[in-house]
């Protein structure tokens, strides 16, 4: 499920620019409808998605909604559970260092990363 939302987002940049827009508004309804719903009904009852403990899931619930926030800044407002979840895991000490300036998670991808992979892979868009 958190796949299915990420990979939404992932592929905005490969996608031609008349078809952005389409599938922006697709992403922002389907997150509001759809998946945050979901998250923020499951959360209230746990500290983590998982069990008592840190996990994968958590991890990705974390990336997508910061993914998410990137494309549509006010898209948590709704969903309170989620944000405070997301500032939890934002504090904690390895993934707060993650998310500094100068670490290796990967930004946004612009216009020179597409043209790197469609070189790589021979691909047209």
């Amino acid at each position: 499920m958190l796949r299915d939302l990420m990979e939404m987002i992932m592929v905005l940049a490969f996608l031609p620019p008349d078809a952005k827009k389409t599938k922006l508004e697709e992403i922002e309804r389907k997150a509001t409808s759809r998946y945050l719903p979901v998250f923020e009904k499951a959360l209230p009852s746990s500290q983590y998605l998982v069990g008592n403990q840190l996990s994968c899931a958590d991890v990705q619930l974390l990336e997508t909604t910061l993914m998410l926030e990137e494309k549509f800044p006010t898209i948590l407002s709704k969903f309170p559970v989620v944000k405070d979840f997301q500032g939890r895991m934002k504090s904690l000490p390895a993934i707060h260092k993650f998310l500094q300036p100068g670490s290796k998670r990967k930004p946004q991808s612009d216009d020179v990363y597409v043209k790197t992979v469609c070189d790589v892979l021979d691909f047209k868009l």
